[in-house]
């Protein structure tokens, strides 16, 4: 039974369970953890749940009487205080969810890089002597064709009044004596000659110069550790603070929200 106030239960009474539930889930959970950060805790922790840990406040709660006049300033008061609590446990929670062997104290990788650089410079000189024959080839062709024609007449007459023709006197007639002839000649000549010229040649090259070469090396060494030192703590130590770390987060919510009630207990 009451003497200054009322008691939690008679609050429930008052306006109903689901409303007493919502007022101790009156907070965002986004408003301190990424989205990625609440999934991978519903995802770990199955759980935990902000109905569970409501439920859990008005059960630890149920008989105590609110520390404030009027329910109404309660509602207030437990969504600043709310507040408060979820800024610093929630982050909390989240570290419980990440996934992690407690027996390694020891998780460390490192890296080193040297990279080393250097030119490469040179001279070279070569020489070469090549041989080669050079042949030419000529040919040339000739034709050539004469063709010649003669006539020769002697008249000898002695009745000059008569009028002689060639023909006639090829004939014999009208002259006394005659001499005449005709001849015709032809000749003809054909030739072909090759010439051949063969030149035996030497030809010399030398090849001079000088080349620069850079050079980049690279060493990459990496040392990694990983697993109990042995130097603070003991394998069996880190299993026992392991496990009351995960039982002890919802009992200290529980127990923050004690000064919102009064310390009489009937």
């Amino acid at each position: 039974m009451s003497r200054y106030t009322m008691q939690l239960r008679a609050v429930e009474k008052l306006y109903g369970h689901d409303e007493l539930l919502s007022w101790f889930k009156d907070y965002d959970m986004s408003d301190y953890l990424t989205t990625e950060q609440m999934n991978l805790i519903a995802t770990r922790l199955p759980t935990w749940s902000k109905d569970k840990l409501a439920q859990r406040c008005i059960d630890k709660y149920y008989m105590r009487e609110i520390g404030f006049e009027t329910p109404y300033l309660f509602k207030h008061m437990l969504k600043v205080r709310l507040d408060e609590i979820m800024q610093i446990k929630l982050p909390y929670l989240y570290s419980l969810a990440i996934e992690y062997d407690p027996l390694v104290n020891v998780d460390y990788k490192e890296s080193y890089t040297k990279s080393i650089e250097g030119t490469n410079t040179g001279t070279s000189n070569n020489s070469e002597t090549t041989g080669e024959d050079v042949t030419s080839n000529g040919s040339s062709s000739t034709t050539a064709t004469n063709t010649t024609t003669s006539s020769n007449l002697e008249v000898n007459s002695d009745t000059p009044q008569g009028r002689i023709t060639k023909e006639g006197i090829l004939a014999g007639d009208y002259a006394t004596t005659t001499s005449a002839g005709e001849s015709d000649t032809t000749s003809s000549s054909s030739g072909t000659s090759t010439d051949t010229n063969t030149v035996d040649r030497d030809i010399e090259r030398s090849l001079e110069g000088s080349y620069s070469q850079a050079d980049t090396k690279e060493e990459t060494f990496t040392r990694t550790m990983k697993g109990n030192s042995g130097v603070m703590t003991t394998a069996q130590k880190l299993i026992e603070q392991y496990r009351k770390i995960v039982i002890a987060v919802n009992k200290e919510i529980v127990d923050e929200l004690d000064n919102l009630f009064l310390g009489l207990l009937e």
